[in-house]
């Protein structure tokens, strides 16, 4: 959920014009080499793993269609053993044996049509989905720490094998995977799988241009960052103009629409565990009150929730958000944050920086009590605490905590969940108790010395006035503005606290009318302070 306050295109198309362009390039040589068409397997006699992409198809189908082929088993991973299946099912893969002394040339779909995976504890037998070219290590960054070994016809990659200096093996989509994991995982593939975008009320085509490129930017960047992607298969996001016409589009989908109004005015956004998303249009104004100061350069304010609320679905779909409001929000906030940060090109994390004021603030609890909803205190302080275990056990942990909760299988065939506490998963991921990072981040906070300005309210006479009210307010990164003051003292003396990073304009409120402070006298606005 985003406070008040403030998909990838398909890489087969890609390779389409990548080779067409090369393929023109090469025509003046005398002898240029032939094109393979990738939708195309050519298999001998003897058994082959074929990896299946596109919408599931009856076996008996394909058997009609390449007679052949002599069977076509697939793996099941609770079992851990071969059998015959009745369709063939995107991401999965199968073993497929042809006849002795026949061939098969079989047209196979290069579209993925979802993205999610799921792996049980053990040997799977799954497809990549992603793009061509991907390194191994890259590609085993979407499984974690879970991961045993991948195995496929030509190689084999354990974890340890990242820390050589060899390059590493690549893979092309569709190649079919032994994957063996220590624990059931959802592996979100970044396959380039769109969600659907909704547009609920007016929206002008320019908005809409902007949504669309958005989403294809955000999606693509969680594919760099993490080596993920929500599954856009089962993933709608609503861009709406106003509650009304978002009403009208969730009722028209069947979906529960019982606290669309109070989140519609109490949030900017929000990501809804039954799959889907809900973001407002003004968001994509270049207008909007939030960008008012360029702050996000040439991006839209849009495009940080969207971020966000998708980094929300990552989390849905990758377990559960059964964790403490704080790493549910605080997460979200520093993905939003870090893509932000690589859209200006900053070596500096401005948002963390940006949010000073609000750790600083003599109003903000201690972390362990934003384990639940407090005013917006999870989004701040939780951004700065993701931030820290990021330093602490590096930026795949935030999203390793959430694949490491999802709950185990038990017993025949894992009838039985194991559900462990998020405290026990916080833990094992990042390495320390949940009650020694609250101390260790409480020491941190402490640490923080807020910057002040000092000084005297002095009258006519000279002497100091007391009891005067002294202000400031400073710039947030997101737009807008955090206010402060503080009173004179008996002597007009002051001290007023003000956040680290982004300066400050100060003045005196003198009961009626304010002035303020600058290098060459005093004025009576707050823009010219």
């Amino acid at each position: 959920m985003r406070p008040t306050r403030p998909l990838i295109a398909l890489f087969l198309s890609l390779a389409v014009f990548l080779a067409a362009g090369w393929a023109m390039a090469s025509a003046q040589q005398s002898n240029p080499p032939e094109l393979v068409d990738p939708t195309v397997l050519q298999l001998d006699a003897g058994e082959h793993l074929v990896g299946w992409l596109g919408d599931s198809v009856s076996v008996q189908r394909i058997k009609r269609q390449h007679p052949a082929i002599e069977s076509i088993q697939a793996w099941d991973a609770l079992r851990q053993e071969l059998h015959e299946p009745e369709q063939l099912v995107a991401g999965k893969a199968y073993v497929v044996t042809v006849r002795e002394g026949e061939g098969v040339t079989w047209r196979r779909p290069l579209t993925p049509v979802k993205s999610r995976i799921q792996l049980h504890r053990g040997r799977n037998l799954v497809t990549w989905l992603g793009p061509d070219d991907w390194a191994i290590d890259r590609v085993a960054l979407g499984i974690g720490r879970a991961l045993v070994k991948a195995e496929w016809e030509g190689g084999e990659y354990a974890p340890s094998d990242s820390e050589t200096e060899e390059p590493l093996p690549t893979l092309k989509r569709g190649t079919a995977l032994w994957v063996e994991v220590s624990r059931t995982v959802n592996w979100l593939q970044p396959a380039g799988v769109m969600p659907t975008i909704t547009f609920a009320g007016q929206a002008p085509e320019d908005v809409r241009s902007l949504v669309r490129q958005d989403s294809v930017d955000v999606m693509n960047w969680f594919a760099d960052e993490y080596g993920v992607q929500p599954d856009g298969s089962i993933l709608t996001v609503y861009v709406a103009a106003d509650p009304d016409s978002l009403l009208d589009a969730l009722e028209r989908d069947g979906r529960e629409t019982s606290r669309t109004l109070r989140l519609w005015y109490d949030t900017g956004g929000w990501a809804n565990s039954d799959g889907y998303v809900v973001l407002k249009t003004e968001q994509w104004r270049p207008d909007h009150s939030f960008n008012e100061r360029g702050a996000y350069g040439d991006y839209t304010y849009g495009r940080g929730v969207m971020a966000h609320e998708l980094y929300h679905s990552i989390q849905q779909q990758t377990s559960n958000t059964d964790a403490p409001t704080w790493l549910v929000e605080g997460g979200a906030v520093w993905a939003e944050d870090r893509m932000r940060r690589r859209d200006s090109e900053s070596s500096t994390d401005s948002g963390v920086i940006g949010r000073y004021s609000d750790i600083n603030s003599i109003d903000a609890p201690p972390l362990d009590h934003t384990e639940r909803m407090v005013e917006d205190w999870p989004y701040s302080l939780g951004a700065f605490a993701s931030h820290e275990l990021a330093l602490r056990s590096g930026v795949q942990s935030l999203v390793e905590f959430w694949r490491a909760h999802l709950p185990g299988q038990l017993g025949p065939l894992g009838r039985w969940q194991t559900k462990p506490p998020w405290q026990d998963t916080f833990q094992d991921v990042f390495g320390i108790s949940v009650e020694e990072f609250y101390q260790e981040f409480a020491a941190w906070r402490a640490g923080l010395a807020p910057a002040s300005i000092r000084g005297r309210v002095l009258g006519p006479d000279g002497e100091g006035v007391r009891y005067v009210r002294v202000i400031g307010r400073s710039a947030k990164l997101e737009g807008g503005f955090d206010y402060f003051d503080t009173y004179t003292d008996a002597v007009g003396a002051f001290q007023l606290r003000v956040a680290g990073g982004e300066g400050v304009q100060w003045g005196v409120d003198l009961g009626g009318c304010s002035v303020y402070y600058t290098s060459h006298g005093s004025v009576y606005k707050w823009e010219n302070a």
